[in-house]
């Protein structure tokens, strides 16, 4: 029998971390991590499917900011997202002008192996 997990969460004002545009999300930061927490061992985080949501309010160059999760960067602590703003990582893209901090949603869906029972 497979479970799935799902957790969610917001990223509030969070700029990429280094010039690949990249910022590791920690599970512990979804909204209800609590909830889910002490199944999460179970979980096969090679197969999660994580769908990210800019969420950045108004309509400058950064709500037009887009999303992928790198999958070589999904684990047990997390997953690692990129920001892309046209074809160029975010902070390379505006490295000319302001980097201006994200918001961005976030859903996981985390398949998990549960015991079988009889």
């Amino acid at each position: 029998m497979i479970r799935t997990l799902v957790l969610f969460g917001h990223c509030n004002e969070v700029e990429p971390a280094d010039n690949e545009g990249t910022l590791f999300v920690g599970w512990s930061e979804a909204v209800n991590f609590q909830d889910v927490a002490s199944h999460l061992i179970q979980g096969e985080f090679e197969n999660s499917v994580i769908i990210p949501v800019n969420s950045t309010p108004g309509t400058c160059e950064s709500a037009s900011v887009h999303i992928t999760i790198e999958r070589t960067g999904v684990n047990f602590k997390g997953f690692k997202a990129r920001f892309w703003l046209r074809d160029k990582p975010y902070s390379e893209a505006a490295r000319n002008g302001d980097l201006v901090p994200l918001n961005f949603d976030w859903v996981a869906y985390i398949p998990c192996s549960s015991y079988l029972t009889g």
